[in-house]
């Protein structure tokens, strides 16, 4: 999630809540990186981190923003383990890994800038049409271990392997 400093808020009522902060499904914070990056809708929101949709002006495509949380943006050692894993993360490229784009600061908190996938997670999948189908979980299963092993190639190790994290394209 994105923190951003009181100096960024300057037009905003006291009754918004703090960029990045869990928030209520009609609010939006303000675009990101001196605007280069507006934000269309949150993609999804965890202890960790929020992922909005925006579009990059720039570039004039759709990508995703992962922005740590305002509790763990605080914290100097985990701000360093984000932006680690940013640097770790666009070192890989392959089909079943998430692209990384750009990383930066928007305020006191880093973001991620990455591909944007459309398909959502295995776990909303799972959430909307019940179990998988064997062959469909294999097919998943299999895509995740060749994209692991892109990751272990390299010397990374994934360490929050879970349905949540498992992006599928909308083919």
């Amino acid at each position: 999630m994105l923190v951003a400093d009181d100096r960024l808020f300057t037009n905003r009522s006291s009754t918004q809540p703090r960029f990045g902060a869990h928030v209520a499904d009609n609010y939006l914070p303000p675009p990101i990186a001196q605007g280069r990056y507006p934000i269309r809708n949150i993609l999804g929101q965890g202890g960790m981190a929020t992922v909005y949709r925006v579009h990059d002006q720039m570039l004039q495509v759709e990508r995703a923003i992962k922005v740590l949380s305002p509790h763990l943006a605080q914290n100097e050692r985990v701000r360093t383990r984000f932006l680690s894993e940013a640097r770790t993360m666009a070192q890989l490229r392959h089909p079943n890994i998430v692209g990384v784009f750009d990383v930066g600061m928007e305020g006191d908190a880093p973001f991620i800038v990455m591909e944007i996938i459309d398909g959502g997670s295995v776990m909303d999948w799972v959430n909307a049409n019940g179990p998988l189908e064997p062959a469909v979980a294999a097919w998943i299963t299999i895509g995740l271990l060749n994209g692991l092993q892109q990751a272990h190639d390299n010397g990374i190790i994934h360490r929050d392997i879970k349905p949540h994290n498992l992006l599928l394209t909308r083919e």
